[in-house]
């Protein structure tokens, strides 16, 4: 089983779906490394995370997901499957 452990900023507010008694709270985490190159230059590559996380609706930890905020998100992710605009099958990690 492959675990995960994300460090970062999210990228924006989180946005909250309801289902039921649960809510379904999706968000986007950056972790940005700095590398100096062989030459000696500064780099800089961004890594964008998409989460969803399951919630129950009385949960207060909402409220702290806006935009900017550092966060640690750790957990097992999920590989899905889509069909692409170009009619091509997908696979990625939720």
């Amino acid at each position: 089983m492959l675990k995960m452990q994300i460090i970062g900023h999210l990228g924006r507010d989180a946005i909250i779906n309801q289902h039921g008694v649960e809510n379904c709270v999706n968000f986007s985490v950056a972790h940005t490394d700095k590398f100096k190159d062989a030459r000696g230059v500064l780099n800089e590559k961004t890594v964008w995370v998409n989460c969803a996380w399951w919630l129950d609706s009385q949960s207060p930890v909402i409220q702290y997901l806006k935009k900017g905020t550092q966060v640690y998100i750790e957990g097992f992710p999920e590989a899905k499957m889509w069909d692409g605009n170009d009619g091509k099958k997908n696979c990625g990690l939720n």
